[in-house]
């Protein structure tokens, strides 16, 4: 499971950019305690397929 701090790394986002996301539920996401998110790897993949530029798509 991935913390905030590395999807930060990840991503190449700040902090408060990645928990909007994860309220959003741009990226599908647990929270532990009622107070830190958990982001499984799978959850990442999914986002990044999601987002990332197919070829034949326009840029």
């Amino acid at each position: 499971m991935l913390t905030v701090e590395d999807l930060c790394d990840i991503l190449r986002l700040n902090k408060k950019a990645v928990q909007k996301m994860l309220r959003q539920g741009t990226i599908t996401a647990h929270k532990i305690n009622n107070k830190e998110w958990r982001v499984s790897r799978a959850a990442l993949q999914d986002y990044l397929d999601r987002t990332s530029n197919k070829p034949g798509s326009k840029q």
